[in-house]
Parts: C-alpha cells; structure tokens; sequence
C-alpha cells in the first residue's frame, strides 16, 4: 500500500508527523511550509486609522508571561472562536506566515482549529510557535544574508537571564559548570540562545533552566540546549566552539561578596556562535 503524499495529507495530519515523538526533516518542514500559507480566521478589530492594522483578540495566562491566540481555517469554523462581546469584534483573514510573525511580539500559544471535532484541534505551545517561525524564516527566501550588527547582538543578550541561571547553578551543588552563548543560526537574523551544562543531575537542571528561559529571554529568540543545537551543524563543532571561552559560571568561582558584586555590575562574557546548518538541522 502506498503512503500519502505531503499534498494529500490535512494540515491537522502534517502536525501529528511533524509533532510526534521522532519527526522526519521532511516532516518537520512540510507542515512548517503549509501552515505558513494557510488561510486563517480570528477574531480582532481593523484599525480604522491606520490601514492595514489590525487589533487581534488575544487571552493573556494568569501571569502575564504568555498570550494565547485562538483560529480558525475556515469562516465556518471561526464562528465558535472566542470573542470579547464588543460589536466591533469581528472575523479577520490571516495566514500562518502572519501567525508565525506573532512569534516576534511575545511568547504566545496558539491553538488552530481545523474541523468540528475537537480531536482535530493543532496546539501550537509558545516555544514551538518561536522554532517554527525561526524554521519558516530559513526555509524562505526572506532571511536575511547579512550578519546582525554587534550593536543587534549585544542587544539580544538576555542578561536577566543570565544572572537567573548563575544564581541557579551557584543553589545547585551539583552543577560544576554552565556555558551560555548567542547561536547564530543558518542565515536567520535573530541571535538565539543556547546553554551547556555539567551536573550530575543535568537532564532535569535543563528542564527547569528551559522553563524558566520562557519568562526571560527576549520575544522571537529559541531557546537551545548544547545537544540540540549541535544536530543541527556539523558534528564536534559547536562543543568546540562553546569550551573555546570561558563559562558563564564555574564552581570554582569565588562567592565572596565582593565577588558576587562585581559580577552583578560587570556584563558577563559575550560569548556568539556561528551555527552552519547541516541538512538534517530540522530534526
């Protein structure tokens, strides 16, 4: 029996390969290129001041931490989305391109509602929103071939974060050392952020560290582990590159007050990566 081709396959069954426990590259991409142009319905408000605005309902989490944005794909299937009653709510035709641009704006999850059946709904959590548009972003021929400045890099370095994460190693006796650089990734123009550990207890350290980058780092950047990010180049390079410099935090360190202060008030080591995309980068 023959397996079905990308074109014949709902969007709703592309996610369920390009989500599942062990996706294929062509997998991954294929529901990125299709969700990328497929047309999409919510609810919002057209800007009548400035044309082509648009106002679009999102539901902020109890923390404030995450948006959450509900669609539709057709204007059928828009007529059970939540609204905010106002006579002005009304249905607004996006794209998926147009989604994964809402990557950019903050940490925002999205759920696409694809038929009558809940059972049919794509969930699309916040982090994965932000791989998927970095995806897009390389897959089209839109991404920029220049380098960001230093200035645009400097900019994106999440020092917030920095500090949380030395502080939670320096409260964790059993990580000996962290590493955090800026991965510059393909030719994509947003430097993200990947982190390296040593600890006993490393798988479940990355856990909290990777939940915790969610609240701190800038909208639009991914957050990546060492071994994650080293799929996507070629072999033995990116643990090079990392070891090249010096950690971010060392057990080693000195934690004498004097110490501790100085290094709240000294930026901490600028460490940027250059990430050659391998052809399996997406798996």
């Amino acid at each position: 029996m023959q397996s079905e081709t990308t074109a014949e396959l709902s969007l709703f069954q592309l996610s369920e390969r390009a989500f599942g426990s062990n996706p294929k590259t062509d997998e991954v991409t294929a529901f990125t290129t299709r969700l990328s142009a497929q047309p999409l319905f919510v609810r919002g408000m057209r800007d009548p001041t400035t044309p082509g605005a648009l106002h679009i309902s999102f539901i902020d989490s109890a923390d404030g931490d995450e948006s959450y944005v509900t669609l539709a794909t057709s204007r059928e299937l828009a007529e059970s989305l939540p609204g905010d009653g106002t006579e002005d709510n009304e249905f607004i035709s996006i794209t998926g391109k147009d989604l994964l641009g809402f990557a950019d704006q903050g940490h925002i999850t999205a759920l696409i509602v694809t038929s009558d059946s809940n059972d049919d709904d794509i969930l699309i959590p916040a982090r994965t929103l932000d791989l998927l548009a970095k995806l897009a972003s390389l897959l089209s021929n839109e991404a920029p071939h220049q380098p960001p400045s230093e200035a645009a890099i400097r900019a994106a370095y999440p020092t917030e974060f920095a500090h949380w994460l030395y502080d939670y190693c320096r409260a964790n006796a059993d990580i000996s050392e962290a590493r955090l650089a800026l991965a510059l990734v393909g030719n994509g123009g947003v430097p993200d952020v990947v982190v390296a550990l040593k600890a006993r207890s490393e798988h479940s350290h990355m856990e909290r560290i990777s939940a915790e980058s969610r609240r701190l780092m800038r909208p639009g950047q991914v957050f990546y582990t060492e071994d994650k990010l080293a799929k996507m180049g070629p072999e033995g390079t990116l643990s090079a590159d990392l070891q090249r410099h010096r950690p971010l935090y060392s057990h080693n360190h000195s934690q004498s007050w004097w110490s501790r202060m100085m290094r709240k008030l000294k930026p901490a080591p600028l460490v940027v990566i250059n990430v050659a995309l391998s052809d399996d980068a997406t798996q």
